[in-house]
């Protein structure tokens, strides 16, 4: 390793120290001082919606928090962002809800504009300080939302696919060393038809990735994927399948290599069976 090589690495280090240090003290401020620090609550939640020919996405929207506080007047204000696979934002909205108020509707129209075939979208929680004595007793917690994807085709046994709403941990861009992370998921190729990962970088900066399908307990990709993500975008990389499917293997592992540290490391998988069911989970 060269001498500017070296001192690049250092200069991560102390970042990644610094950083954890401050957002340490920061909690435990949060705790002690929510009038004039904030709220112990990570509001910055993130997800995956699609608005293409095969799937359709609705939102179901909660004041979750209420639920757990006898306060009769507590309200909650959501922010949502909404953003193309380019990362460029197509629109903002604010929503209020009242205690224990739910609402559930397409993202199309809670956005009151057309969307992108997929992209990501943010929604951020802001509570009136008459609360944040009584929300700062709940520790450390964080409001939720539930997205609903929804098939257009129409097949036997399909059923819409539900995923709970994923933290955003930084709000800042990351510095560090190239990180991986190897998905819990076990695909089974020869069932499928296709096989779609969205990747999404809720960065401002660009994120290069690269992901691998291998057979369980070989270190050999069957198939590998690269390509860069815009900030704040979405990528979409498509596997085929049934081509990958041969060689005896029944199930595969997926990996990913990203360029640093990321928030929201964990893509969305969306499985077409031959049969023509669609899941979805995350990865």
């Amino acid at each position: 390793m060269n001498h500017d090589s070296l001192m690049i690495e250092r200069l991560r280090s102390v970042w990644r120290i610094g950083q954890g240090s401050v957002e340490a003290i920061g909690h435990r401020a949060k705790n002690r001082f929510p009038l004039v620090f904030g709220l112990p609550v990570e509001t910055h939640l993130v997800q995956l919606y699609r608005a293409d020919s095969d799937v359709d996405t609705h939102v179901s929207l909660a004041n979750v928090l209420s639920f757990l506080l006898l306060d009769e007047t507590f309200r909650v204000q959501l922010r949502l962002c909404i953003y193309d696979r380019r990362g460029r934002r197509l629109t903002r909205t604010t929503l209020s809800f009242d205690r224990h108020q739910t609402v559930q509707a397409s993202l199309r129209e809670i956005a009151g504009c057309e969307l992108d075939a997929y992209g990501a979208f943010t929604v951020d929680a802001s509570y009136d300080l008459a609360t944040s004595k009584q929300l700062a007793s709940l520790g450390q917690t964080a409001p939720q939302f539930m997205t609903i994807y929804v098939p257009r085709a129409e097949s036997a046994g399909q059923a819409p696919q539900i995923l709970h709403s994923h933290k955003r941990l930084r709000t800042l861009p990351t510095m560090g060393t190239a990180a991986e992370w190897s998905s819990g998921s076990l695909e089974p190729l020869s069932m499928l038809r296709t096989r779609d990962i969205f990747v999404i970088n809720i960065d401002p900066a660009r994120l290069p990735v690269q992901i691998e399908l291998r057979p369980i307990g070989v270190d050999t990709p069957v198939w590998r994927a690269s390509g860069t993500v815009a900030g704040w975008g979405t990528e979409r990389f498509t596997a085929p399948a049934a081509e990958l499917a041969g060689g005896g293997a029944e199930l595969f592992t997926i990996h990913y290599r990203y360029d640093r540290p990321v928030s929201y490391r964990r893509p969305i998988i969306f499985r077409s069976f031959q049969n023509g069911i669609v899941t979805a989970n995350h990865s």
